[in-house]
């Protein structure tokens, strides 16, 4: 199956509100948004609107975050792709050397692989989609 990597829009990151007139994620997804805007996944079922997808997380170096997308500033955000907020390391960087720093990579990469989802995503909620 071949993989890409997607970029959707933010609204494809939250829940239905009650009070919305647009009830996408409750009526096709049990209200359960994609966790992260940028994600790797699979097409598992296409209408003419919109892909079933099975999704996960996987860190890259980003200027935006890969969850919310805002603007990443600090080194170690940057490095993850993950903003303080989001990643819960609130600029905290618990390394002493650069080497630490690369090292703890392969754990994140293995926190952020566990980040999964599957649902239905409308095809105009994407803003890319690249194979990978």
């Amino acid at each position: 199956m071949q993989e890409f990597r997607i970029e959707v829009k933010r609204w494809m990151c939250e829940r239905s509100e009650p009070d919305s007139d647009f009830q996408f994620m409750a009526q096709r997804n049990n209200n359960i948004p994609m966790p992260m805007r940028v994600m790797r996944c699979v097409i598992l079922d296409e209408t003419k609107g919109m892909y079933q997808m099975a999704a996960r997380g996987v860190p890259e170096p980003s200027s935006t975050c890969l969850h919310c997308g805002k603007k990443l500033t600090h080194p170690v955000s940057l490095l993850y792709g993950i903003g303080p907020v989001c990643g819960g390391h609130y600029h905290i960087n618990p390394f002493s050397t650069k080497a630490e720093l690369d090292a703890s990579y392969e754990d994140i990469k293995k926190k952020m692989s566990e980040v999964v989802w599957q649902g239905w995503v409308i095809k105009s909620g994407i803003k890319s989609m690249i194979p990978v």
